[in-house]
């Protein structure tokens, strides 16, 4: 009797077994969802990553062929994700094939692809949160929609029918886990190269900044009169331009010039290195002006990038002003401050601190110069023009600096400026036009001497000259 009902249920068992590994109609229309998903994913992903890497090829690395700086790397996030786009639109379409043929391989294809769906949609998501947070409106519906999509097929895709019918458990033990190691191995690789990758590229962007060392008193930083070390500033020829040029006597020295009529022009050239504590002290001369001299030049500090830095500023007529850019907003910490003396005894027989200029009454070239001195130490600053120390009107409890008549109504007259936004940074020499300036007259600053030191904090409100230690050069 056993042995009949053994007879009896062999063939029931083998048909059973025989059915699990076939694919069954929802397996058939789930496997060609996930096709027609991959064939469309594939192809974006293919046509967007591989115009990306193409742009990138032609617009920076043809140009710059041999040579590397940060201006070529700034980009190596967004390329980086269209090279991993263009590899994963590959992928897809590849699976998409293998999918097909049902072969051992293709379950393992499809759950890799479906994932790698839902990963880039979400490196995407971060992709255009950094470069634009506004895009995040369409982008977010996108990303919900067709990640949600794909995880819902995730899941369906990992029931052990759908394993059965792509002969997934087919795969030898041994094949399995040398698989499983290949694939690990890989997924570390490059989890950890997109990492090196980031963290140089947070370094050399400043998103994470390294402290410098700390410099002594009197330490010289850098100095130059134009003579040499050229190659570290940034110069350019044109209508706003930054050069090195002769005065009379031949004597080089970095002048800028602004020439386009267009307010919002400014032209600063910067050096090309970072420093955190400094005592910087820098002699200008104004070459070209309106008549009226009403213009602005001076100094860049503390500076990250075009959109955060600090900015002191002078005018032919007379008049200074600090500025802050934090996040491409300009905030101005103390307003135009003339230097008018009103006790009639003047600055050296000239009616205000701050010299005009070359082309007005003064006979004596010497007398036509004006040294900028900006002492930055830790989270305070103070300013200085002519070895004269300037106060500031800061904006205090009002919202912002008002300066009128001698009187600081916004009641906050300080000697220094505190704040702590940006720890260290580039120097730069600036020139522009005022807002109530004549634009139609070029505005041309020539800068010399420039020299930065270690500050004192110990005698910095009583020594007027530093204390100079050995020369780097």
């Amino acid at each position: 009797m056993s042995s009949s009902s053994a007879s009896v249920r062999e063939p029931h068992v083998q048909s059973q077994r025989s059915q699990s590994y076939s694919a069954r109609p929802q397996h058939r229309r789930l496997i060609a969802g996930i096709q027609v998903l991959f064939f469309i994913f594939g192809l974006i992903f293919l046509l967007m990553g591989g115009l990306r890497v193409a742009l990138e090829f032609y617009g920076n690395i043809k140009d710059t062929i041999g040579s590397l700086s940060i201006e070529n790397i700034t980009s190596m996030p967004v390329l980086i994700v269209g090279v991993l786009m263009t590899l994963l639109g590959y992928g897809l379409l590849w699976s998409m094939a293998a999918l097909g043929a049902k072969e051992p391989p293709a379950w393992h294809s499809g759950r890799n692809g479906l994932a790698g769906i839902v990963t880039m949609l979400v490196i995407l998501m971060g992709v255009t949160a950094w470069l634009n947070v506004a895009w995040l409106i369409f982008m977010v519906p996108i990303a919900v929609l067709f990640g949600g999509l794909a995880t819902f097929l995730l899941l369906s895709f990992n029931q052990p029918s759908v394993r059965l019918a792509l002969g997934a458990d087919r795969l030898q033990k041994r094949e399995a886990v040398g698989f499983n190691w290949v694939r690990n191995g890989f997924i570390v690789l490059i989890l950890s190269t997109m990492a090196v990758i980031g963290g140089v590229y947070a370094v050399l962007t400043d998103i994470i900044e390294l402290p410098l060392p700390e410099t002594k008193p009197g330490e010289f930083i850098f100095v130059t009169t134009f003579d040499n070390y050229n190659d570290e500033w940034d110069l350019y020829p044109g209508r706003n331009s930054s050069e090195i040029l002769p005065d009379e006597a031949g004597n080089p020295r970095l002048v800028i010039k602004v020439d386009s009529g267009q307010l919002q022009d400014g032209v600063f050239s910067l050096l090309d290195r970072k420093v955190r504590d400094f005592d910087l002290r820098v002699t200008t001369t104004q070459l070209t002006s309106a008549d009226d001299f009403d213009n602005l030049y001076g100094v860049i500090f503390r500076y990250r990038d075009n959109d955060n830095y600090y900015a002191f500023e002078i005018s032919g007529d007379g008049y200074y002003r600090l500025v802050k850019v934090e996040d491409g907003v300009q905030k101005e910490i103390s307003t135009w401050i003339g230097t008018t003396d009103t006790s009639g005894d003047g600055f050296e027989g000239y009616p205000t601190l701050i010299r005009p200029g070359r082309y007005n009454v003064i006979e004596d070239p010497l007398d036509t110069k004006n040294e900028i001195r900006v002492v930055g130490h830790a989270d305070k600053f103070w300013f200085y023009v002519n070895s004269q120390r300037l106060k500031l009107c800061q904006a205090g409890e009002s919202r912002e600096s008002t300066y009128t008549n001698g009187q600081c109504y916004s009641d906050n007259l300080t000697d220094y400026y505190q704040d702590d936004s940006f720890k260290q940074g580039q120097i730069g020499l600036l020139a522009g036009y005022s807002p109530s300036g004549d634009l139609s007259v070029p505005v041309t600053i020539a800068f010399d001497n420039v020299m930065i030191v270690g500050p004192d904090p110990d005698t910095i409100n009583l020594s007027e000259e530093p204390n100079v230690s050995e020369n780097p050069n």
